[in-house]
């Protein structure tokens, strides 16, 4: 690992800027910076069962396994960390549940954080791969597994040095629990070994055992805009304006839903008919465009 923190020791400077750039950018807190690169106030929970989930979609993942868990294991301790602060809301009532804001992987921050915590596993939802986080844990006896694995084509078009640093990385992860045989390949592509992979399908279409709520929220038809990232709204509803399309309805749901005031901003509201759930608004016949940004 010596290689990976030189590295983040050279780039050290910038990686802060940019950290700082993207909470800007996401009108994050001054609290969310300073926990990003490592000033936040750690959690202490010994004995835990550690699971760490980049953004909204994996921490509900997170959420089925603890409940999974805790159906067999009542006293079991649990605490989540997330790399976005879009979880907090979805976790504030979860009293049985800890959370935090996962540094960047600093090694002086990720051993800070293991020796506060102490848990007895780290289980990372998906891709996830950081090398200090990982390979501190495996130093310390701590079993690392990744549930619901899959790898991102970034990580798998990176360069001969990158893919050595997460081959040495991959090789200190106890399990990794794929969520189809694609992405077991390309584990083996990546450096895994055979022994270490097992498919085991994707968590997050595992149906929840809860009454299912049938009732019809929108009675028009519609085109879903699912997981929006920045400036694709203003370019879909641009696009759609055009077709002069009145009958069918566009409802735009947001990845982030923290973004609202950036989406209005881009928009043309003048001349669009425009409602937002978060605000209550009706659908009326004339609306032209949904927003969905609640959970």
């Amino acid at each position: 690992m010596i290689i990976y923190n030189l590295i983040l020791f050279i780039l050290y400077p910038l990686i802060i800027l940019k950290i700082l750039i993207n909470t800007f950018i996401r009108k994050d807190s001054f609290k969310f910076f300073l926990c990003k690169v490592g000033l936040g106030k750690c959690i202490k929970q010994e004995n835990c069962i550690w699971i760490h989930a980049s953004s909204l979609g994996e921490t509900k993942s997170a959420i089925k396994i603890i409940d999974e868990i805790k159906s067999k294991n009542a006293e079991a301790h649990f605490v989540v960390s997330t790399s976005t602060s879009s979880p907090i809301k979805l976790l504030k009532d979860r009293t049985d549940i800890l959370h935090f804001i996962i540094p960047f992987d600093f090694l002086f921050t990720t051993k800070r954080i293991i020796n506060k915590l102490k848990p007895r596993v780290l289980i990372i939802i998906e891709t996830e791969i950081w090398p200090n986080l990982i390979c501190s844990c495996r130093s310390k006896g701590i079993p690392v597994f990744i549930a619901n694995a899959r790898l991102s084509k970034k990580t798998l078009n990176s360069n001969f040095l990158v893919k050595k640093i997460y081959k040495n990385t991959i090789s200190k992860i106890t399990k990794i629990l794929c969520k189809s045989d694609r992405e077991l390949n390309h584990y083996l592509e990546l450096g895994a070994n055979k022994k270490q992979l097992e498919v085991c399908g994707n968590i997050k279409m595992v149906n929840e055992i809860k009454k299912i709520n049938t009732e019809r929220i929108i009675e028009r038809k519609y085109v879903l805009a699912a997981s929006t990232h920045k400036d694709e709204e203003r370019q879909i509803i641009t696009e759609w304006l055009k077709t002069n399309e009145r009958k069918t309805l566009l409802v735009v749901v947001p990845r982030h839903v923290n973004r609202l005031g950036d989406i209005l901003s881009d928009l043309p509201l003048d001349m669009i008919k425009i409602g937002i759930r978060s605000k209550h608004d009706p659908i009326r016949k004339n609306t032209q465009v949904y927003i969905a940004d609640t959970y």
